[in-house]
Formats: structure tokens, sequence, C-alpha cells
């Protein structure tokens, strides 16, 4: 089983999160990062998570590892691996995601969030919540 970071100290209205693992989902973005220094500054131990779309600029995947890890602390990384097929002449991910769905997602049709971001950390959650 994988060790997650349990606070137990907390006080000023933080209690709540004592003893039970946090997590934060960490794009590489502002409000992101933000999010996690927050809670770093609050002295909040967290585990922080990267859903993995495939379409991150690489400069992106560059911060994530030069910057936000050493901040932070190593990343769990989930992907949808149903769109990361190594038989395919499509990158994985995103493009993947597009040619099985056959369109790119649009207004009602976001199902990008859904299938390369929601459904990966669904995943991760039940994982370690069954573990607990």
């Amino acid at each position: 089983m994988k060790r997650y970071v349990i606070n137990t100290k907390l006080t000023d209205g933080l209690e709540w999160m004592n003893n039970r693992p946090i997590f934060v989902n960490m794009s590489g973005g502002k409000d992101s990062t933000a999010t996690g220094l927050h809670l770093k500054e609050k002295g909040v131990k967290f585990t922080p998570v990267f859903a993995d779309t495939g379409w991150e600029h690489p400069d992106t995947y560059k911060y994530i590892e030069e910057v936000l890890q050493p901040t932070f602390g190593k990343f769990v990384v989930v992907r949808n691996e149903k769109y990361f097929k190594e038989d395919t002449t499509w990158k994985g991910g995103m493009e993947q995601a597009i040619k099985y769905n056959g369109f790119f997602p649009r207004g009602q049709m976001k199902y990008c969030t859904t299938q390369l971001k929601i459904i990966p950390l669904q995943r991760l959650y039940c994982e370690i919540f069954t573990e607990i």
C-alpha cells in the first residue's frame, strides 16, 4: 500500500483535515499553484496530483518538474490509459480521445475534462480509499 501524508496536529479551523490524506490537483497553472502555496503556508501537508492529458505544453511538464516538485514534493501522476495506447500513430491523451470520440470537444460535448481528468482522479481516489 502506498503511503500518503496525513496531518495530525492542524489547528485554527483546519482540524477537519486531520487524520485523512489531503490531495491537491495541480495543473501547473496559477490557481492550483496558489492553492498549494496557501496550504503550505498554513502548514497543511498534502499530496500533489497531476492529471496528464497528454496535451500540455512541454514547458508545463518542465515547470512541474523543476519548480513545483521541489516546492511541494513528488507528484502522483494520473492519466486515462484508455487514451494512451502505443499501437497508434495518434499521440497519447487528447489526440487519441479526439480520434476515439470522432470530434473535438466543444460546448455541451466537453468529454475531455471527464475522460482525461475526472475519471483518472476518481480511479486514484477509489484505489486509495479502498486501501484505508
